[in-house]
């Protein structure tokens, strides 16, 4: 197995990288990890720490291009390439990675791994580098979109072609060691409201419980993994007066800091469209959809994006499930993309039961 895994830079996705190369590695697996920002510095220490990118560009590609020569050379039986597809410096975007040598390396799996930006934003923040103190909210949003599509295009370049998947940092230990250990496990997207129960206990802790059965299940995408749509909640409420302040407060490593709102407010469009944008590529990712409708006070939560994933899955020909816990029947709509009334579950517990079974068919490679 060969992963190339990319990311903005602050995602600071080496150290799930790292813990989950020693854990393969404890398990008895030959996986070596190769991080090539550090090899960068270590075959030319004269570099200052946090300039590398200071150096004229012909030199950084060459510097870079011997280091991946070493990858290439060095007959790991599975190997995990720590890179980025772009940089954004002072002379503006460009790409970080050579056709010839993505070609040569043929990567089974081009993983590009995203967080909330505030917290990459924040962490550029505590960097001594004065170029990473430029970067606006809003220059992270559009970066994370061109890391995105540079690492999709980068899959699409080897004759033997690899999968771009988009993995959310919160789960990507989980998810690679299943990639590494379990190839051939489903990948599942579950699907469940989120607008309309947050500040709701109970119905979140009955989607945190369909959430974890899910997972132990299959490779399973949660699309509440990146939560950045707390932001534009919290404008509205800025804007409005109710919140009393001109800023949000942000847990970041332990500590609350402030972002100002001025900060946000351009980055709307991005959050909101890339929600959508962001779900619907995970679920084109995985081989099934499984939707939680939880119900309060006997009727069927809405959520007009559950709607919108379970017929996008379905117009993509990939087996959809629904738990619908109301007591009323579902909407004749779900009905039409489920004619088959065996794919619609009572409770979490008749799922599991059921969805055991479909855990066992092995994906399609």
């Amino acid at each position: 197995m060969r992963l190339l895994c990319t990311g903005l830079s602050g995602l600071n996705k080496k150290r799930p990288l790292e813990a989950i190369t020693a854990a393969l590695q404890g398990e008895g697996l030959d996986v070596r990890l190769f991080n090539i920002g550090d090899m960068m510095y270590r075959e030319d220490p004269r570099i200052a720490p946090g300039r590398i990118l200071d150096l004229p560009y012909g030199q950084l590609r060459q510097l870079r291009r011997t280091v991946f020569r070493d990858i290439l050379d060095s007959g790991a039986e599975h190997a995990i390439v720590n890179t980025h597809a772009t940089f954004r410096w002072r002379t503006g975007l460009f790409a970080a990675f050579d056709v010839d040598q993505i070609s040569a390396f043929g990567a089974d799996l081009y993983l590009c791994f995203v967080e909330d930006v505030d917290q990459t934003f924040l962490r550029l923040r505590q960097t001594k580098s004065a170029e990473s103190h430029k970067y606006s909210l809003k220059d992270l949003f559009v970066w994370r979109e061109e890391e995105l599509l540079a690492t999709e295009l980068m899959a699409s370049i080897p004759q033997k072609k690899g999968q771009f998947v988009i993995i959310p940092l919160p789960d990507a230990e989980a998810i690679i060691h299943r990639l590494f250990t379990r190839p051939r496990l489903r990948r599942a997207y579950i699907s469940f409201p989120i607008t309309n129960v947050l500040g709701k206990p109970e119905l979140m802790a009955d989607i945190e419980r369909f959430k974890l059965e899910m997972k132990k299940l299959f490779l399973a995408f949660d699309p509440f993994a990146v939560k950045e749509s707390w932001m534009v909640a919290e404008l509205e409420k800025i804007r409005s007066g109710a919140a009393g302040r001109d800023y949000m407060e942000v847990e970041f490593e332990g500590k609350i800091h402030r972002l100002p709102a001025a900060e946000v407010a351009p980055c709307v469009n991005d959050i909101e469209g890339q929600i959508v944008s962001r779900d619907l590529k995970l679920i084109d990712q995985s081989d099934i959809l499984i939707a939680y409708m939880p119900d309060e006070r006997d009727r069927p939560v809405n959520s007009p994006g559950v709607m919108r994933e379970i017929t996008h899955a379905a117009h993509s020909t990939k087996d959809v499930y629904i738990i619908w816990t109301s007591s009323k029947d579902p909407s004749p709509f779900i009905k039409d993309i489920l004619p088959n009334p065996a794919a619609i579950f009572p409770d979490l517990g008749a799922a599991v039961d059921e969805l055991k079974a479909v855990a066992q068919e092995p994906r399609q490679s």
